[in-house]
């Protein structure tokens, strides 16, 4: 609970669009950005989130943490792929915020440089906001 409170003595506090959020069972913020999206998104606790990981990566042999194993595991729930295109000269490319602000009535995993962050209803759901990161592909779900 230290880590809440400095985060938000840095000026990171919670926003109309940005939740602090934190699954890990040992608050531990760093190298699991996968599974605590993935518990997010998916509604489930971590370590459930994070033997779905290991379960796709026995199958697919691919990494925990790899592109293949979070998307095999989130379009096996319904969710979508979407991939950010390529942009003309002079074109802005569309931040972790953009993509999380089209989300109104779904569930979203974005994915940004080296991290994951899961969106709910427009809201980023993360151990920081990452909203003025570039987003490069994002997996979303409909909520019915």
């Amino acid at each position: 609970m230290a880590f809440t409170f400095k985060m938000r003595e840095k000026g990171l506090a919670d926003t109309d669009t940005y939740e602090f959020y934190n699954a890990n069972p040992d608050s531990r913020q760093t190298g699991d950005c996968s599974t605590r999206a993935l518990a997010k998104a998916l509604g489930v606790s971590y370590d459930a989130a994070l033997d779905l990981q290991c379960e796709e990566a026995k199958r697919s042999h691919f990494g925990l943490t790899s592109d293949e194993t979070i998307d095999a595991i989130l379009v096996a729930h319904g969710f979508r792929l979407f991939k950010q295109g390529s942009v003309k000269k002079g074109q802005k490319r569309k931040t972790v915020g953009d993509v999380a602000a089209t989300t109104k009535g779904a569930i979203a995993v974005i994915r940004s440089a080296h991290h994951l962050s899961a969106v709910v209803d427009g809201v980023i759901y993360d151990t920081w906001n990452p909203s003025k990161k570039t987003a490069y592909s994002w997996l979303v779900k409909e909520v019915v």
